[in-house]
C-alpha cells in the first residue's frame, strides 16, 4: 500500500542522512583537496568547490576558479564540508575571474 511505501522511503532516507553525516564528520579537523568552482551559492563571500570524491566544500578564501587548494575542514553537514583555504597546490594557467554579483531583487 502507498502508506507503507511512504513510511519505508522515509525510514530509508533518515538512515541514509545519518550515514552521510557520519561519513562527512570523519573529515572534521582534517584537510581535503578541492577544485575551486567559484562563489558559494548560499554565501557569495565564500568559495565553493568539490573534492576528487565529488564532495561539496564551501570555504573562506580567495583562490581563483580552476585552482586546486587544500581546505582545512572545520564544520560538516549531511551534504557539505566547510572550512578555510590553506595552500594552493596548483593554480590555473589563466586565472578565471568571478562573474559579477547580481543584485538581489526585492519583491514587496
Amino acid at each position: 500500500p502507498h502508506e507503507v511505501k511512504v513510511a519505508r522511503l522515509d525510514r530509508l532516507q533518515k538512515i541514509q542522512k545519518s550515514i552521510a553525516f557520519e561519513i562527512n564528520a570523519l573529515h572534521r579537523g582534517g584537510a581535503v583537496e578541492v577544485l575551486v568552482e567559484g562563489r558559494s551559492k548560499n554565501d557569495p563571500e565564500r568559495r565553493f568547490g568539490r573534492t576528487p570524491q565529488n564532495k561539496v566544500v564551501n570555504f573562506d578564501g580567495e583562490a581563483p576558479i580552476g585552482a586546486i587548494v587544500e581546505v582545512k575542514v572545520s564544520e560538516t553537514s549531511v551534504g557539505a564540508l566547510y572550512g578555510l583555504e590553506g595552500r594552493t597546490r596548483l593554480a590555473p594557467a589563466i586565472a578565471i575571474p568571478d562573474p559579477p554579483l547580481r543584485p538581489k531583487l526585492c519583491v514587496a
